[in-house]
């Protein structure tokens, strides 16, 4: 059972991919050649999950390039919510990166936006990248960004006051730790350090318990 969920399908990538089955099988194809190029035993049809998301969120290979839509450019992302392609590229008002993308809400429906003020290429692709993790609630996403949804999802659930606690308590004692980890980068034994550095500077049990 461990294994099969370690491969995607290309039933399943067509279906998170809102692409044809024929689309899908194509890009495990490549994909699997690159595998094999490397040296890996390769299962016909399917692709392992980790190598699919690495390469779906970076530069998409050009023999998958040749059977998309054409679009000028380098680099460009994929996006799992359907079968779209979304590059950055230089804002002629400002000089600075801007990336359009395309993307699924919570409520499936697909939706075109914009985000400008990029000083680089990269800086556009990783902030896309945390975007749509963040859209999918997959845990491969930094603790900070599962922070910023959190506050958004009980901002409407707690009373002022409340919330400015929160804030303060996660801004000051635990984004300073956790926020460049990913989700399911953080193990028990991150967790404990941190608590043992907490009780080290001294607070009282009753914060102490807040905190955590």
């Amino acid at each position: 059972m461990r294994s099969e969920m370690n491969f995607v399908t290309a039933e399943q990538l067509a279906e998170i991919m809102g692409i044809s089955k024929g689309h899908a099988y194509k890009i495990i194809h490549v994909l699997n050649e690159e595998l094999q190029t490397k040296g890996f035993l390769t299962v016909s049809g399917r692709v392992p999950r980790k190598y699919l998301e690495k390469r779906c969120y970076g530069i998409v290979p050009d023999s998958i390039r040749k059977s998309a839509p054409q679009v000028s450019g380098k680099t460009m992302l994929w996006n799992r919510g359907g079968d779209h392609l979304m590059k950055p590229e230089k804002d002629k008002k400002t000089g600075k990166w801007l990336i359009q993308y395309r993307y699924r809400d919570w409520t499936g429906k697909l939706r075109k936006s914009m985000k400008r003020g990029f000083n680089t290429r990269r800086e556009a692709e990783e902030w896309l990248r945390n975007f749509l993790l963040k859209q999918q609630s997959n845990f491969d996403m930094r603790f900070k960004d599962f922070a910023d949804l959190y506050f958004k999802d009980m901002e409407a659930r707690l009373r002022e006051h409340t919330m400015i606690n929160k804030h303060y308590i996660m801004d000051d004692k635990v984004l300073p730790y956790f926020g460049e980890k990913k989700m399911n980068e953080i193990t028990p034994a991150d967790i404990r350090k941190w608590q043992t550095e907490l009780i080290n500077k001294g607070y009282s049990k009753t914060y102490l318990k807040t905190i955590n």
